[in-house]
């Protein structure tokens, strides 16, 4: 699945509590991304997607909320 990123929440408290307030230099609004899975766990959808640092930082996927 491709998913687009249309808004980054990062004043929302789900974003906050999972660590990932900071999301907006993990992905880039308007930019589409390989999903190669998701979860939900604790009400909350994940995505293993390789985000803007894939490459860089490590080369594997992430799971982001």
């Amino acid at each position: 699945m491709i998913v687009m990123c249309k808004q980054i929440h990062t004043e929302n408290t789900v974003m906050k509590s999972t660590g990932w307030a900071d999301a907006s230099s993990y992905l880039t609004v308007g930019k589409c991304y390989v999903v190669y899975a998701s979860i939900i766990a604790d009400g909350i959808t994940w995505y293993l997607i390789c985000d803007d640092n894939f490459n860089i930082s490590y080369n594997y996927p992430l799971y982001i909320p």
